[in-house]
């Protein structure tokens, strides 16, 4: 579809809000079954999860850091505990700067972010720009010029320790994916901004680095402070399964987030950069349960490959279990990551406030929901 007819995709946008009102008179639906394939219920995978026990510290000396600064946010309170649940064996010194990490994410994407951008009046859109080419394109030097706005010298201080506490080659990938994410979030991600409307596959790549999944996934040998050794993977010829388990994990913390921010991007912003719309605006014969399953499909394959994969790699590993090689325990290390990673995606966005709403028509984001679990 290209530029002449975005009046077709806002067309597409209110007939999907017209019917989301229909039905959300009805008895309401579980995400959970959505995302179930029949093997795996997300729930009760999630049962062993525990978040940091230093939550209240990391998130209580983040927030200082950030009024500090300037960029705190209300609405952050809910926010930052993303990090403490993404990264629960991190130790405080690492817990702090990943949650810093999450703190200016969570500012860019609130003041500037994809769907937020094209709401912005001219002159503003006009400086945002300029502070995201900056921070996309911040020097190895990890300096800022001194009329650099308050976000960007609290990025470069958190990119400074996260580099000072890590290997060179490891933060060179880290800085440049998470450099990446800033460059092209941080702009109008609607099809009126990108002058067409994306297939759902492209949608779908788009969202990966929109999301951050891919850097936050690195994250995970930061925090553990064990980081994989690439080399001796693919000699092992684990590396490409690695990979495809790590995109399949970042596949569905950012595609399950699509249907806990449906409500709030899509029917109450009208913006389309969500995997739901994206389903509905490319197959508008589709009714509204329709396009939920269809898009729950792919949630569902994400997922499947997760486990499908970790299985494969976890077999791997049980054949060089009596070398005690460092390296072998530094994967057995990231293994369990990337599972609290997909335990968080789904414990974060069920049982934390920051989607719940009234209205919902999903069971877990209505906000007197009485959905019980132990963390």
């Amino acid at each position: 579809m290209q530029f002449s007819s975005i009046s077709q995709t806002a067309q597409g946008i209110e007939h999907l809000q017209e019917q989301y009102a229909l039905f959300s008179t009805r008895e309401k639906i579980s995400l959970s079954t959505l995302f179930n394939d029949g093997d795996t219920n997300i729930r009760e995978y999630c049962r062993t999860y525990r978040p940091n026990a230093g939550n209240d510290q990391l998130t209580a000396a983040v927030k200082s850091w950030s009024e500090s600064y300037g960029i705190w946010l209300k609405s952050g309170e809910h926010y930052l505990t993303c990090a403490t649940y993404l990264f629960p064996a991190a130790d405080f010194r690492r817990g702090i700067a990943v949650v810093q990490n999450c703190a200016v994410d969570y500012y860019l994407n609130e003041i500037m972010g994809r769907d937020v951008f094209r709401l912005l009046p001219r002159e503003q859109q006009v400086e945002a720009r300029l502070i995201i080419d900056r921070m996309a394109g911040l020097s190895p030097a990890l300096t800022v010029i001194p009329e650099a706005h308050a976000v960007e010298k609290a990025n470069a201080e958190m990119l400074q320790e996260i580099r000072d506490t890590s290997p060179g080659e490891w933060f060179a990938a880290f800085s440049n994916m998470y450099a990446y994410h800033i460059g092209v979030t941080h702009q109008d991600c609607n099809a009126s901004g990108l002058h067409y409307l994306p297939d759902v596959e492209e949608y779908i790549q788009q969202r990966l680095h929109t999301s951050g999944m891919p850097h936050i996934i690195l994250l995970i040998e930061y925090c553990d402070g064990a980081f994989l050794d690439w080399s001796w993977l693919a000699a092992q010829r684990m590396a490409a399964q690695l990979k495809d388990l790590q995109q399949a994990v970042a596949m569905f913390g950012c595609l399950s987030n699509d249907f806990f921010s449906f409500e709030k991007e899509v029917i109450d912003k009208s913006a389309d950069s969500n995997l739901v719309a994206s389903v509905a605006l490319n197959h508008p014969e589709l009714s509204f349960e329709a396009v939920l399953e269809k898009a729950a499909v792919i949630v569902r394959f994400y997922l499947s490959e997760y486990f499908r994969l970790r299985e494969r790699i976890i077999t791997k590993m049980r054949r060089l279990a009596a070398t005690a090689d460092p390296r072998l325990q530094a994967l057995e290390k990231h293994l369990v990551g990337l599972e609290r990673c997909v335990q968080a995606s789904w414990m974060w966005q069920a049982y934390t406030k920051r989607y719940k709403r009234y209205d919902s028509v999903f069971q877990e984001t209505v906000l007197d929901t009485d959905i019980a679990v132990a963390v």
